[in-house]
């Protein structure tokens, strides 16, 4: 396939989407992300603080990729945003932490969940800003953040709890992938990662070891990656989060047995890949619950297809094998399919979140999710500059 494939102005106009549309510029929560944009009711419903950590991060990358200040100075006011929202108080319990969300229009509008990988994702974006910029209240965030991850949230076994309920006083635990012992935790690596690397605190660096040698035992014999240690289903996004945790601390740490258990990963991604280059959202279900509608009709999802594709190249770079680059080609085809065209101008040019596509109709779900979008600039950004990278640690870098 030729570039003409994967047209620029699909990355383009994904960046004005973001930018223009979900971030905000004026009031209180200027730099903040909407969590996504609703077709069906034409709303916006929560500011939310992991997508804002991840929009650092990627604004970050286009500024490096282009030196565009208008890049740099858009970092920094979402890195502002995070830092002026960061708990801070005598409560150890949530000290260091970042909220789940903001709800304008409430009378308590920030939402006091305080969730593990949100906070590792915005002290992931914190450290990106401060490499970038130099201005030493994100590190010192950064290192609050990662404090709490490994003092508070982190097990003895390595895994991660999933929640504090600030307002109940307790740890809550949910009954979904993003509970206690999520696969998804190992992604949390990066950013103690990259705080160790800046810090020297072996702390940071064992923390990142613990969480990855816990995640290689969810990984069943196919390669793929159970969603908790309940082993009743793979689910795919969570499953490439924990590819991308093991990748970079393989890179990072010089950790053969992680970059093996990701390779297995990709593998099992490469072979269950479908004929368009689509991944479905679930897979290997054993106890049939809400996913039981995914059974009959399974919902082809774009937050893990543009995480395989970032997957994909870097491992594509490492192996020099061309079946990987193949597999990322397939899914950028699907991918630059699934980009909104619309008269609401509040949706137009996003990526749909999810397409159910069965008995000859494609349905997709009226979600425009900020980080589908984000995901998709990236992916794109990376398979459009694959052939320049050096080598494979300038991609793995933008796995953020």
């Amino acid at each position: 396939m030729d570039n003409h494939y994967y047209p620029n102005i699909k990355y383009y106009s994904a960046v004005d989407w973001l930018i223009e549309r979900q971030m905000i510029h004026e009031g209180e929560w200027t730099g903040g992300f909407w969590h996504s944009y609703k077709l069906d009711t034409h709303s916006h419903p929560f500011i939310y603080h992991e997508i804002t950590g991840y929009a650092v991060s990627l604004l970050i990358n286009l500024y490096k990729q282009d030196n565009s200040a208008k890049m740099l100075e858009l970092a920094i006011l979402a890195s502002n945003f995070l830092v002026s929202f960061q708990a801070k108080t005598d409560n150890k319990n949530v000290e260091g932490a970042f909220p789940f969300g903001i709800y304008p229009g409430r009378n308590n509008p920030i939402e006091e969940r305080y969730y593990s990988f949100d906070t590792a994702m915005c002290a992931s974006g914190l450290i990106d800003s401060y490499i970038a910029c130099g201005l030493q209240q994100y590190l010192f965030s950064a290192i609050s953040a990662a404090d709490w991850l490994i003092q508070v949230m982190q097990n003895t076994d390595g895994s991660f709890r999933s929640c504090v309920d600030a307002m109940r006083g307790e740890f809550f635990q949910l009954r979904t992938f993003a509970g206690d012992g999520g696969c998804f935790h190992a992604k949390n690596a990066i950013a103690l990662l990259k705080i160790a690397q800046i810090t020297g605190k072996d702390a940071y660096r064992e923390s990142a070891r613990k969480v990855c040698d816990w995640v290689i035992l969810l990984q069943d014999k196919d390669g793929a990656i159970w969603a908790n240690k309940l082993k009743n289903l793979v689910f795919t996004h969570a499953h490439c989060y924990a590819v991308e945790g093991l990748l970079y601390a393989g890179y990072n740490l010089g950790e053969s047995k992680y970059y093996k258990a990701a390779l297995r990963a990709a593998q099992w991604l490469c072979r269950i890949q479908n004929r368009d280059g689509s991944f479905y959202r679930h897979y290997k279900i054993k106890k049939v619950g809400r996913e039981k509608l995914d059974l009959l009709f399974p919902m082809k999802t774009i937050d893990a297809t543009a995480q395989a594709i970032r997957i994909f190249i870097v491992i594509a770079l490492i192996e020099k094998d061309n079946e990987f680059l193949e597999a990322a080609k397939r899914s950028i085809n699907f991918l630059v399919g699934m980009q909104c065209y619309s008269s609401d101008t509040n949706a137009d040019k996003g990526f749909y979140y999810q397409l159910r596509d069965s008995l000859g109709q494609r349905r997709f779900a009226p979600s425009l999710m900020t980080w589908c979008t984000q995901f998709a600039i990236s992916s794109i950004s990376m398979f459009n500059q694959r052939e320049h990278y050096a080598d494979f640690s300038i991609a793995i870098e933008e796995i953020f």
